[in-house]
């Protein structure tokens, strides 16, 4: 996942920069052929920019809200069954310490 987001960025960046340059000739033709697309192009570059920003930070966002892309979803039983086997496990080291 992490090559193919890593190859998908490249191919993206190098779209805007496309996008950017050929605006930048466009722009310095001028006349009728820039006043039809230099609109386009903008538009079309920030939409590039911001599919680029979006594969980025899309990471950076499932790492901090805790979701991982190859962890399971865990079922609500899952989790009292752990959260009950970690406080049984608890109480028994607890006891144990206390005993020496």
């Amino acid at each position: 996942m992490v090559a193919f987001l890593s190859v998908l960025l490249v191919v993206v960046l190098f779209a805007v920069l496309g996008v950017l340059l050929s605006g930048v000739i466009i722009f310095a033709r001028g006349g009728e052929t820039n006043r039809r697309w230099s609109n386009r192009l903008m538009n079309l570059r920030v939409a590039t920019q911001a599919v680029a920003v979006l594969i980025l930070v899309r990471p950076a966002w499932a790492h901090s809200c805790g979701c991982k892309s190859r962890r399971k979803l865990v079922t609500a039983n899952e989790v009292k069954r752990n959260c009950g086997r970690a406080t049984d496990r608890g109480e028994e080291a607890w006891i144990e310490a206390a005993g020496r």
